[in-house]
């Protein structure tokens, strides 16, 4: 008997899939990736921007901390010099600074126009301010652009009002209110990188082309911070779209450190401080009176007070180029500071003792005489010796006789009038 042995028939296809299953799931893989793709590159740029923000915050602060602490900006590095070479984020020497600044350089350079207006122009001084290297690389591991006002990386022309870079916005309005008021600025050059160096210490990009990015690759002292008007909120519009409205730079800058005007001497072996501020400074209440008819201070310490409220000056050793007194003469003509209100001289060979010392205390139970406290009554303070004050009378009203009779002594005559005393010699 045969028994027939049936065997089910495979299909074709059965092993595999075939070339249109396959299509129509590389269609469907190639759809979902197409946002995945968006969403990497989404987070790519958040992570650069956040780059970018951070480390020119940690730039800021670095270079703020410079200031107070040397009483002046450094100057840029060269940004021609490869990663890990000698010199690499070490402030420039002024001799090797590049003048005028032109398109597309890579070492420090100095901007055109009038010598105290000039900024300089280089890479951020990571090793001078203190940074590490890291955090001298923006988003895109690229160096970042350091421009800051001459006059501000001299502490003999220092000024918190000095500030001679420009920043614009997007419309090309001033940005901060003033024509020029900006000390320094960090600039990230972004995606296109046009105008910044590498870590080889090589161009990246050409400064050229439309954009408004060009304006902060130019090598003048304006930048653009690309500001406007966005849904009701004055902020930063990013462009990547080539064309005239190109724009994906991010920078920072400063205005002010005037919060902290006196800053500390260094390297001394007993700490100073110095005032970096290049206007006078006024201490204490201004009121009514000879002294306080004008509230400008009148020298760069100026100390509030009458003789009957008087300031106060204590220090181991007094520098200045003068003392003024309250009164012109006995006759109490007053004036402002060192400056006449009325007719005459101010008399600069005394001063009021109340300008060093002030009065003694009313309430200790001693009369206010010479030799209790600093007191010279209606005479002037010509000097200090031993531990007391040397008192004198003013230059009086009028001509000063120097006849034989006036200096007693026949025959002898007034030949000068030191520190308001008539000096009589033998002819």
């Amino acid at each position: 008997m045969l028994i027939e042995k049936t065997v089910p028939k495979k299909h074709k296809n059965s092993a595999g899939f075939s070339l249109i299953e396959i299509a129509i799931g590389l269609m469907i893989l190639g759809i979902l990736m197409v946002p995945l793709l968006d969403m990497y590159k989404q987070y790519r740029y958040k992570k650069m921007i956040e780059a970018n923000e951070d480390y020119v915050d940690l730039i800021n602060t670095a270079l703020y901390k410079y200031v107070i602490r040397y009483g002046r900006y450094p100057r840029p590095a060269e940004g021609s010099i490869p990663g890990n070479g000698v010199g690499e984020g070490t402030e420039i020497a002024l001799a090797s600074i590049t003048f005028p600044c032109v398109n597309d350089m890579t070492t420090v350079c100095e901007t055109n126009g009038p010598p105290n207006e000039r900024v300089y122009i280089g890479v951020v001084p990571f090793a001078e301010i203190g940074l590490p290297k890291k955090y001298s690389l923006d988003g895109y591991n690229r160096r970042f652009t350091y421009a800051v006002t001459k006059d501000l990386t001299e502490t003999a022309t220092f000024s918190d009002t000095g500030g001679k870079i420009k920043v614009i916005d997007k419309a090309g309005g001033d940005k901060q209110g003033t024509a020029e008021n900006i000390h320094y600025i960090v600039i990230s050059h972004g995606a296109n990188g046009k105008g910044t160096t590498t870590n080889s210490g090589v161009l990246y990009a050409s400064c050229s082309g439309p954009g408004k990015d060009i304006e902060s690759c130019d090598n003048d002292k304006t930048f653009n911070s690309n500001f406007e008007s966005i849904s009701g909120t004055y902020d930063r519009e990013v462009s990547e779209v080539a064309g005239p409205n190109y724009y994906d730079d991010y920078i920072g800058y400063a205005t002010t450190t005037a919060q902290d005007i006196w800053a500390e001497q260094p390297d001394l072996l007993t700490p100073d401080l110095y005032n970096r501020n290049a206007g006078n400074i006024r201490v204490g209440a201004w009121g009514a009176g000879p002294l306080n008819g004008n509230t400008d201070p009148e020298a760069q310490l100026d100390i509030a007070g009458t003789t009957a409220t008087p300031g106060h000056l204590k220090a181991n050793q007094v520098q200045t180029n003068r003392l003024c007194t309250f009164f012109e003469d006995e006759s109490g003509t007053p004036y402002v500071g060192c400056t006449p209100a009325g007719l005459g001289t101010p008399a600069k060979e005394v001063f009021a003792p109340v300008i060093i010392g002030g009065d003694p205390d009313p309430a200790d139970g001693f009369a206010e005489s010479e030799g209790n406290g600093i007191y010279c009554g209606e005479k002037g303070l010509k000097g200090i010796a031993h531990a007391d004050e040397q008192c004198g009378n003013n230059l009086p009203v009028g001509i000063l006789a120097v006849d034989a009779t006036t200096c007693g002594n026949p025959g002898w005559a007034g030949r000068k009038v030191i520190s308001g005393v008539l000096i009589c010699e033998s002819p």
